[in-house]
């Protein structure tokens, strides 16, 4: 008997678009959640880059508020890979390290361009049936008025250490640099919405 042909793997190139299709379709999902909780308007940011202009225009999340000053910069992560236990085991190589030192970057970034702490925020799905969010501790306390205590893991790992990891500059450039991250809250989408004051999200002008 003849084998039957196999079937051919995707290539680099159809993977990147996958890719880029999931993590659209995220920051879509991303907006509608935050809409949902803020009752103003949240879109996906319509220019990349990190740039002063883009910065000035777009800020550096993935998604903005149409109105009002948003205390977090938000960055959206729809990827396989997270794992706690990678996390615990070893901070400097785990996936979710990368995402917060970006994310961490990008509210820094957007903290030195208007003046005003802005914090790091990352949407993210575990598994593709659920939504969490991961909150700079810094942020959770200072900034966020809870309505009541609720489950959250607060992870301590990083405890303002310097980590140097790659980031994305632009669309076509990296950079290495040196940065301090601060510790994370951790906590179900669901619950986050149900215990935050979603005014709190902002700031007053």
């Amino acid at each position: 008997m003849s084998e039957s042909p196999k079937k051919p793997g995707r290539t680099a190139s159809e993977v990147g678009k996958s890719n880029v299709r999931n993590g659209k379709s995220h920051e879509r999902r991303m907006a509608h959640l935050l809409t949902e909780f803020t009752g103003q308007e949240f879109r996906r940011r319509r220019v990349t880059g990190r740039d002063q202009g883009t910065i000035d225009r777009e800020s550096t999340s993935d998604v903005i508020s149409s109105r009002g000053l948003c205390a977090f910069s938000i960055e959206g992560k729809a990827g396989k890979g997270f794992s706690l236990d990678a996390l615990m085991a070893s901070p400097e190589t785990s996936l979710f390290t990368k995402w917060w030192f970006q994310a961490t970057y990008d509210a820094n970034l957007l903290t030195n361009a208007i003046k005003k702490t802005i914090y790091p925020m990352v949407m993210f799905k575990p598994i593709p049936a659920w939504d969490w969010v991961a909150v700079s501790k810094k942020g959770f306390s200072e900034q966020l008025v809870h309505k009541g205590v609720f489950p959250i893991i607060l992870y301590e790992g990083f405890g303002n250490r310097t980590y140097t990891m790659s980031v994305s500059h632009s669309d076509r450039s990296k950079q290495i640099l040196d940065q301090n991250l601060d510790d994370v809250v951790f906590c179900r989408w669901k619950t986050f919405a149900e215990n935050i004051d979603a005014d709190s999200l902002f700031y007053t002008r």
